[in-house]
């Protein structure tokens, strides 16, 4: 996805942690399964750590959108974990994710559902310390890691963790959201926040294609609305 890369600053720094926030259905899984994807391109080792979907359907979602996840996982270079929500004990979880990360030399870790984590880790006020220890522990490993926080409703382009258990995971921040203009809804991808990065600030507008997945198209007016002209500009960068 070399249009993204370009927004990212040639990608994500290496040990880093990004918070991938968005409503429900914008992208975040898809952009996370592509992300491990192309580290096991790389020869990177991901593992993948989610609540609500199967195996089964993570490799059909893949699979629509042109990823042999099933491959991936097979060949050992990519790791599907998944726990039900009402089973997720956190320090059971933790020793899941070491356990995965000693085996297989994990490079890429994405967990699909922060928010599910933060919510077990309330009873007791553990959740700033538990999220913390995790951070520690990827970046004593040096393993970039992606979270997913989703949020019901953005008004604006402004997402604050300040003050938030969560805050911590946000070293680097992105968000995807819909917004309606004339009658249709856009889905737009923005960089809040990037560490040590000259990245992208602009709100530019994606969508998800069938076999491509998510591909990056034009630039946002203040206004709301696509420029066309500017995306083929961009696109033509690449």
């Amino acid at each position: 996805m070399p249009a993204l890369e370009k927004m990212l600053g040639e990608g994500l720094p290496k040990g880093s942690t990004t918070l991938l926030a968005g409503s429900l259905g914008v992208g975040k899984t898809l952009l996370s399964l592509n992300y491990l994807m192309e580290g096991a391109r790389k020869n990177e080792p991901g593992l993948y750590v989610g609540f609500y979907e199967s195996a089964s359907q993570l490799f059909n979602k893949a699979e629509r959108f042109g990823m042999d996840l099933r491959g991936a996982v097979e060949s050992g270079m990519i790791t599907l974990l998944n726990i039900a929500p009402i089973q997720l004990e956190p320090d059971v979880f933790a020793a899941q994710v070491m356990q995965e990360v000693d085996q297989h030399s994990i490079k890429r870790f994405v967990l699909d559902g922060i928010l599910e984590v933060e919510l077990a880790c309330r009873y007791g006020n553990r959740a700033n310390d538990f999220l913390a220890a995790l951070v520690a522990y990827s970046k004593d490993r040096n393993i970039t890691t992606i979270y997913t926080y989703k949020i019901s409703k953005i008004i604006g382009p402004e997402l604050d963790m300040s003050n938030t258990p969560l805050s911590v995971l946000a070293e680097n921040l992105l968000l995807l959201r819909q917004i309606e203009r004339q009658s249709r809804f856009y889905r737009v991808f923005s960089i809040l926040q990037m560490r040590d990065s000259a990245h992208d600030s602009h709100l530019r507008e994606f969508t998800i294609d069938d076999d491509s997945g998510i591909n990056i198209q034009s630039l946002i007016t203040e206004e709301g609305e696509p420029v066309s002209s500017l995306a083929a500009s961009y696109e033509s960068d690449n």
